[in-house]
């Protein structure tokens, strides 16, 4: 089976929803496997469970609207 595609289509699901809550079900159903599956894959592949990446993502986002904005930190965090 090719893991990757499927992989890819979670991770752009991810992106896409990145600034709103995202359900794990959701990905799960946009890469075409259950919630089990992928996360097993995700995890294998990636070196870290869905949870974490996401988390990491939006931190990343963070951290540039921090450098590359005039916002202030509250409404960022917000």
């Amino acid at each position: 089976m090719n893991y990757l595609v499927s992989l890819e289509k979670a991770i752009d699901y991810i992106e896409q929803h990145l600034n709103e809550e995202i359900v794990s079900e959701d990905i799960a159903k946009a890469a075409g496997y259950s919630l089990y599956h992928l996360t097993r894959i995700f995890t294998a592949t990636i070196g870290e469970p869905i949870g974490s990446y996401i988390q990491k993502r939006r931190l990343s986002d963070a951290c540039k609207m921090l450098l590359h904005s005039d916002k202030r930190v509250l409404d960022i965090a917000i």
